[in-house]
């Protein structure tokens, strides 16, 4: 026998009191069915108790305190197994016992000693006609059980039918031919079908249709029963009833014919119904019309996100159809993706249940939007829509922006210009002692050296002699850099604090003013570049200006490209031109440097901000340019240059044209 049997093999208990048969069977059924062993009766008894149920029993007949015909008794005395077919297995081979063990209901009754193939065979056998009289069981059992649920369904769903007739919110009346169809009896009606015609039950239950007479109504309604049931053909009906108040009934009908040959009608008031959809027609246009005359971009969405209704401020956003917006989803118009935008307050909404607004900036549209969600309960159930408004902000947070940047350049100026003034006092004074501190030293170095003996151990703050001659020059010229570093910035704080646009304008020659700004500068230049070209555009008109400080303007920006290169190698370029469509003349300052860092990209033009802070930079050079071109009308932006590098476009209109800033 196997130690762990599988799950779809036959069980069969083997009882026997001679351990040499159990082993005999052991290894003769072992492998192939889940075979359990029992020595005597009782212990037989005490599996089946413990839940061992087998699809066979074999059973010995001559065994100890309880013979086979005892054992099989007891089992039959057990519902779980007095159906479960059992073979003797013994060597008592008189006719009488075989007929003793068959009439104690035995399938089988084998003598000892058995010939394996039969054994294994009669085995096979009866286990094969156990499950089909298990099978055969199962089967009557559920058409039995099917039948009687049939049974109480049909009764249930008669008893719902009458149920359902007498309670119906439909009016239903059944009508019965007469012999020879040219009338139809009034057979039954329900009690909706008496408020429906607003006549008793008891006037018109078993008369003919043709008795009741209430005007054209009537006789409609009998043509038609008529015509349904010579052609056996559904029809729908409309009437309108006019009663002796002088009041008119709206009913809706269907009217078909039942297998029977009886007719049927059901009927519906729509009295209350038309006036309510007359309503509703007239708020859904009014609606519509407030929906489509909004100014903002009003859409209705279900849980998925996809719109199910637009305003035309949003077919005039996305500069789509409305059919093309229906069934889109939201963030692939408003943002261009395939999945839902970060902190969306659609979702949030639906998560929360509650209403959410947030402000969002859609690079996608180069929009900023106040967007507000609230929920919109459906009313055929399923999940709940939305209502998605999107209020176009994007031109109020450039205004904020511009006021809040105005109002920081303000208190930046007071700042810059309080710090200079403080600072430059007592840097004049460190600048100009320094000079003299220098030219002290160099007339005292000589007498120095010879004066005092150097072999001597004589230290002056705590240096010698030969280490003051060779530090204290370089710390000296130190100073006075640091110095002349500290003015350079306080003239740039000046310079950003002082600024104005009210200096005098004049009409200009922007080549002019390039040519002039490179000439200022060609020394740095040459320090910086080998590649230094500048290309003038031909017949530029002239523009209204203030040359100096467009010069100011050009110089900076020629002085932060040299600033920029890495090499000698790397090439700066000035370039004019004229963009005659837009009216505008356009200077451009290409460099193949380093670049500005993509994380500054956004704020460079912020005063104090700069790349350049290891190499001395304020960061107000391109603060003070911005302000100089905003006050031109112009427009200052930047663009990364291919494959490395930075490029500067300097917009200024033609013929004092105003034009948008950046």
């Amino acid at each position: 026998m196997k130690d762990a049997p599988q799950h779809n093999q036959p069980s069969i208990l083997a009882v026997d009191d001679n351990p040499i048969n159990l082993g005999a069977l052991v290894a003769l059924l072992g492998d192939e069915y889940d075979l359990r062993v029992a020595i005597d009766g009782q212990s037989a008894l005490n599996l089946i108790d413990q839940g061992f149920i087998p699809d066979l029993m074999l059973l010995d007949i001559m065994m100890p305190h309880m013979n086979g015909y005892a054992l099989c008794r007891q089992l039959k005395q057990r519902a779980a197994i007095k159906d479960i077919p059992f073979i003797f297995l013994s060597a008592l081979d008189k006719e009488e016992d075989e007929t003793d063990g068959l009439l104690l209901g035995a399938a089988d009754y084998i003598s000892k000693p058995f010939q394996p193939a039969i054994l294994l065979q009669r085995i096979k056998l009866h286990l094969e006609l156990k499950a089909y009289r298990d099978q055969l069981e199962k089967m009557v059992i559920d058409k039995t059980r099917k039948l009687r649920d049939a049974e109480q369904k049909a009764l249930h769903q008669e008893a719902i039918y009458r149920e359902l007739f007498n309670n119906m919110g439909n009016g239903v009346a059944v009508y019965q031919p007469t012999a020879d169809g040219s009338d139809f009896i009034i057979q039954n009606l329900n009690r909706s079908g008496v408020l429906t015609f607003s006549t008793p039950m008891l006037e018109v239950l078993g008369k003919p249709l043709s008795s009741i007479n209430r005007g054209p109504a009537d006789k409609q309604l009998q043509s038609i029963i008529n015509n349904v049931w010579t052609s056996e053909i559904p029809e729908e009906i409309s009437l309108l009833l006019k009663h002796n108040d002088g009041s008119e009934q709206s009913v809706e009908g269907y009217i078909y014919k039942l297998p029977t040959g009886q007719v049927v009608g059901i009927y519906d008031d729509v009295t209350e119904q038309r006036e309510t959809e007359r309503q509703i027609l007239h708020a859904k246009e009014e609606w519509e019309k407030t929906f489509d005359a909004m100014s903002d971009c009003v859409t209705i969405l279900d849980p998925d996100l996809r719109i199910v209704r637009a305003n035309k401020a949003s077919q005039e956003l996305f500069d789509r159809p409305y059919s093309q917006l229906i069934g889109s989803h939201c963030f692939e118009l408003f943002a261009g993706g395939n999945s839902p935008c970060d902190s969306c307050p659609a979702l949030e909404t639906l998560l929360s249940l509650a209403n959410n607004s947030q402000t969002q900036t859609q690079q996608y549209l180069g929009r900023t939007f106040h967007v507000s969600c609230s929920l919109l309960n459906k009313q055929n159930g399923g999940g709940p829509n939305l209502i998605h408004v999107a209020r176009d902000v994007t031109e109020q947070k450039q205004m904020q922006e511009e006021l809040n940047r105005t109002h920081r350049l303000a208190s930046i100026g007071e700042l810059a210009a309080g710090v200079a003034h403080e600072i430059n006092n007592p840097n004049g004074l460190i600048l100009h002692n320094s000079h003299l501190v220098i030219d002290v030293f160099r007339d005292l170095q000589p007498l120095l050296k010879t004066t005092l003996d150097p072999e001597e151990d004589i230290l002056l703050g705590g240096l010698s002699v030969e280490d003051i001659c060779e530090t204290l020059p370089q710390m000296l010229d130190d100073i006075n850099g640091a110095s002349r570093r500290i003015k350079f910035i306080v003239t740039e704080l000046r310079d950003f604090s002082s600024y104005d646009n009210n200096d005098q304008l004049s009409e200009i020659n922007i080549n002019q003013v390039v040519s002039s700004s490179a000439h200022l500068v060609k020394n740095t230049l040459k320090k910086a570049t080998q590649n230094f070209e500048v290309c003038l555009g031909e017949g530029l008109p002239m523009i209204d200006g203030v040359p100096t400080r467009l010069e100011q303007v050009i110089i900076n920006l020629l002085i932060n490209a040299s600033q920029a290169l890495e090499s000698p190698n790397d090439e700066i370029s000035v370039t004019t031109e004229y963009d005659r469509a837009a009216e505008l003349v356009r200077v451009l300052v290409k460099d193949t440097g380093s670049g500005i860092p993509e994380h500054l990209r956004d704020n460079i033009c912020e005063p104090f901000v700069t790349s350049k802070r290891q190499k001395g930079g304020a960061g107000l050079g391109l603060s003070v340019s911005t302000r100089i071109v905003k006050a031109h009308n112009g427009r200052l932006t930047f663009m990364p240059n291919q494959p490395k590098g930075t490029i500067f476009i300097l917009e200024l209109p033609v013929g004092g044209k105003c034009h948008a800033t950046n």
